[in-house]
């Protein structure tokens, strides 16, 4: 019994002056680090590729909704993509036009109730570059971009841009008349200078030609010492004054806009042509 007391006395110190320096440790439980999630940056703004919706310089196409044929012609596509035997019709040189949507390089629009699909490039969504105002005492020789963009308009009708020719009279005139719905119903007879356009016109249809004066009517008369003149009417006042605009009266190229009276173009023995 004293041996076994003995020997239990031993463990008791032995455990008792080792507390303090053998310590279990637990198992481990070592924590895996993670590293912090990263916020992706905010987008400020969708960037675009710029051959998807570039319509020359053009703002924002969805708030747009009508568009100028800019190609002499331009074919309207069953489907957004060029296939066999799917053009519907042809839409001609500054035609406006309705436009629907966008898909890719193609616009839907919409022409006399027919809708298809164009190339994107064939439209234009600004008329400046179509019907061009022409600033009053401003030259219009043959590399000024209204003059090229009224000769566009017309076809080049008159065969003057290959001569380098400055904006003449007669296209100017032509060109308002056709931008307000008037055609001239002209014969083969050739050329159609200022001051023979009465009597080139008498007698065709719509033509009336006559002493009194119309808005929207063409003004033709014979300068003493000089070229005759052929001008658009602007407006006519109630006491009889006219506003006519023309190019080259008094210098070639060069756009003006002035006014006469009653009693100045009945000296001018000026007549007038209406289309109708």
């Amino acid at each position: 019994m004293q041996y076994r007391q003995a020997f239990i006395e031993v463990i008791k110190e032995l455990f008792s002056t080792s507390r303090g320096t053998y310590n279990v440790k637990p198992e481990s439980t070592t924590r895996r680090e993670f590293p912090a999630p990263v916020a992706a940056p905010l987008l400020s703004a969708v960037t675009v590729p710029p051959d998807v919706f570039d319509f020359s310089g053009r703002p924002d196409i969805g708030t747009h909704t009508e568009a100028f044929v800019r190609v002499p012609e331009a074919r309207l596509f069953l489907r957004p993509v060029h296939a066999f035997d799917s053009v519907l019709t042809v839409v001609p040189y500054a035609t406006p036009v309705r436009v629907m949507r966008h898909e890719g390089r193609f616009t839907s629009i919409e022409h006399h109730g027919v809708i298809g699909w164009v190339h994107k490039d064939e439209l234009v969504y600004s008329g400046e570059s179509i019907f061009p105002e022409l600033a009053v005492g401003e030259s219009y020789d043959a590399h000024h971009a209204s003059t090229q963009a009224v000769r566009r308009y017309l076809g080049d009708d008159f065969f003057t841009e290959s001569l380098y020719l400055p904006l003449l009279a007669v296209e100017y005139v032509s060109f308002m008349l056709r931008r307000n719905g008037r055609t001239l119903p002209w014969t083969m007879v050739r050329p159609r200078r200022a001051g023979t356009w009465h009597v080139l016109l008498r007698g065709g249809r719509g033509v009336h030609v006559g002493l009194a004066p119309h808005t929207g009517a063409v003004i033709e008369y014979d300068v003493p010492d000089g070229e005759s003149v052929v001008g658009y009417v602007e407006s006519v006042r109630p006491d009889g004054t006219l506003t006519v605009s023309t190019v080259g009266k008094d210098e070639e190229g060069v756009f003006v806009r002035y006014q006469l009276n009653e009693k100045e173009y009945r000296e001018l023995r000026a007549l007038f042509i209406r289309v109708t």
